[in-house]
């Protein structure tokens, strides 16, 4: 017959272990509800881009096209493509704030 033993007492003299601490990799039910309403509002705001931005946004960020095929791809320089990212980083930036969003915390 077994004796039960504590995992918080020792096998010899009484010591106790160390206590072991798992924690859990994935996110909570929370961290996952927050992070698909972030999903969806940045969906929305893309959406709401012009087409030449909206299009260059979705190659680079979502397809990870790299900033010279993205721009091959709209026949423009790399630095014509640069300069649309970050004017639709600035136009999703404005639709989120207008809809009384952070943009603070919509990136985690």
């Amino acid at each position: 017959m077994h004796t039960p033993v504590s995992l918080d007492q020792g096998a010899d003299g009484g010591q106790t272990w160390a206590l072991w601490e798992l924690t859990d990799p994935y996110p909570n039910a929370e961290q996952s509800y927050a992070r698909q309403q972030t999903n969806d509002l940045l969906s929305h705001a893309i959406q709401r881009l012009p087409w030449s931005c909206r299009n260059l946004v979705e190659q680079y960020y979502r397809q990870e096209q790299s900033l010279q095929e993205a721009a091959d791809s709209h026949g423009i320089t790399v630095a014509a493509a640069k300069s649309r990212l970050l004017r639709a980083r600035v136009m999703i930036r404005t639709i989120l704030e207008r809809s009384h969003i952070s943009t603070a915390g919509a990136c985690y």
